[in-house]
């Protein structure tokens, strides 16, 4: 349009109206690549739209009107990109992240301004589950956010909403899906699992965020002394781990959380792990301080003849007489067997080993700091799980 002006005054005009729309798509395109792009490329990415890119079009701006302006007039710098604008080639590839039975799909030459195109990448003959529905903050006011989906297959998956909180997700394999809403000053919004059967269609209506709250503090060991390895795991009271504290050797902080009680389950090397009541109330940051005291050791030794679980990843948790998880880890079978250390207070306790392939194991066993045996040890024997 610039370039078919029928005088320079007018381009200039044009100029000011195409710049002033360019200026209001701006916002809207940084706060949808805020929304979509993953936090590890966040940074440079907008640096590099904002800086390079704005740098090298000044470049190529100066350079053109150099080259081309004492021949063909300014109306030339305009039809510059005439040619690169009547086709478009587009590639959809499937993200790292995303379901696996997706295939990478490919359109080329579509015509601008031409009719729609679909690009299919799923499978119609089993991908046909839809999900959709709207996200409102705490006032009913539409808020855009993404939509994060576990399947049962183990495949993730996320979705951004439209600007106005809207969502429709097509073609969601069948089968049993974790749903997730997130958003950067929300708590996220964990649904109950969702069973979708083929061609389900799903309106999970009105999805409501509302504010959070989180706790942070200082972790002091006996003797105020600096510890190791420090964990804390935030548990709902249906017993279930729904995240993890960031922590340092001598202090936390947990993400924002929804209203409600947690117990935050903290473990460090050689101290007694504790399990401390947490409630978190709307818009409240919570000072709480954790102090770890000394412990016995146990030993448990996980032990398994399967071949295919000789190397595996094995799991142990020890529960209290009131059959709370009070100590969990993680280990790599060597050679069919993971010895673990758990300092623990005096009492009775019950131990469960998880391996893969459903292979489990339990046991019960007592600590006593008066004891003059030494480290007491606990020996399971993996089996495969009814």
């Amino acid at each position: 349009i610039c370039g078919a002006m029928p005088a320079f005054g007018w381009n200039l005009a044009m100029c000011f109206l195409m710049g002033a729309s360019a200026g209001g798509l701006l916002p809207i395109t940084f706060t949808l690549m805020a929304e979509t792009v993953p936090a590890a490329h966040r940074g440079w990415l907008l640096v590099a739209l904002g800086g390079i890119g704005t740098s090298a079009g000044y470049l190529l701006a100066a350079g053109s009107a150099a080259l081309l302006v004492p021949e063909f007039s300014w109306r030339a710098l305009w039809l510059l990109g005439l040619p690169t604008g009547q086709t478009v080639d587009v590639s959809v590839r499937r993200p790292a992240a995303g379901w696996n039975s997706f295939p990478d799909a490919e359109s080329t030459g579509i015509e601008v301004d031409g009719p729609a195109v679909t690009i299919a990448v799923a499978n119609p003959a089993t991908d046909r589950c839809s999900l959709l529905g709207t996200v409102v903050d705490e006032a009913g006011s539409p808020l855009a956010a993404t939509v994060h989906l576990l399947h049962h297959r183990g495949d993730v998956a996320q979705y951004a909403t439209r600007l106005d909180g809207s969502f429709r997700i097509d073609t969601i394999p069948a089968g049993t899906v974790h749903i997730e809403i997130r958003q950067a000053i929300y708590p996220p919004l964990r649904l109950p699992p969702l069973q979708l059967a083929t061609q389900d269609i799903r309106d999970l209506g009105t999805l409501k965020l509302q504010r959070g709250g989180l706790a942070y503090g200082r972790v002091i060991g006996p003797r105020d002394q600096a510890l190791t390895n420090v964990t804390m795991r935030l548990i709902d009271d249906g017993d279930r781990e729904i995240a993890t504290a960031d922590c340092t050797d001598t202090s936390y902080r947990t993400p924002l959380l929804p209203p409600g009680r947690y117990d935050l389950l903290v473990q460090a090397d050689d101290v007694a792990p504790s399990r401390i009541a947490l409630p978190i109330r709307a818009g409240e940051e919570r000072e709480l301080d954790v102090r770890l005291e000394p412990g016995s050791l146990h030993r448990i030794r996980v032990h398994t003849d399967a071949e295919e679980d000789r190397s595996a990843m094995v799991s142990v948790v020890v529960f209290d007489e009131e059959q709370r998880a009070v100590w969990v880890a993680h280990l790599p079978m060597t050679q069919g067997e993971a010895e673990f250390r758990a300092y623990l207070r005096d009492g009775r306790f019950a131990v469960l080993a998880l391996g893969v392939r459903g292979y489990r194991a339990t046991g019960s066993f007592a600590v006593d700091a008066q004891s003059t045996l030494g480290p007491s040890l606990t020996v399971l024997e993996l089996e495969r799980g009814n």
